[in-house]
């Protein structure tokens, strides 16, 4: 468990650095959205790892195929309601834009898109060319 952490916490400290280097000073000028988003992505992370690490809060059961994590739909069941729970809790607070709910676009949003969805590409092609080759698998 404490390797998962460690990596969480990296993971965060990333983010954080990506967000400074978009964002610059307007990172920090919400703080507490900034703690909202970091509380949310550690609690969401944790849902999804604690599943794993105990079946008996598993749902739906995980399968493992070759080692890796195939199907782990009660960690992303948990992560949706934790979300919409925790959504529920500080609407008072924080408005509809400030979690992204709308369709107004900043300017400037189409390079942010595209590196984003580069960077994504990227770590795909990465993780598919490195994964573990065999026959398909059926899924049941």
């Amino acid at each position: 468990m404490r390797p998962v952490l460690f990596s969480l916490f990296f993971d965060a400290l990333l983010i954080l650095l990506f967000l400074v280097l978009i964002q610059r000073r307007q990172t920090f000028a919400k703080p507490a959205l900034l703690a909202l988003f970091f509380g949310v992505y550690f609690l969401d992370n944790l849902a999804i790892t604690l599943t794993n690490h105990f079946p008996c809060l598993q749902i739906v059961p995980n399968h493992i195929w070759g080692g890796f994590l195939l199907y782990g739909w009660s960690g992303k069941l948990y992560s949706f309601l934790l979300a919409v729970g925790l959504l529920f809790l500080v609407r008072p607070r924080v408005t509809k834009e400030d979690v992204g709910i709308t369709l107004r676009q900043n300017e400037g949003f189409l390079l942010t898109t595209f590196l984003v969805v580069l960077a994504l590409a990227a770590w795909a092609l990465i993780v598919g060319l490195n994964s573990p080759k065999g026959q398909p698998d059926s899924g049941c």
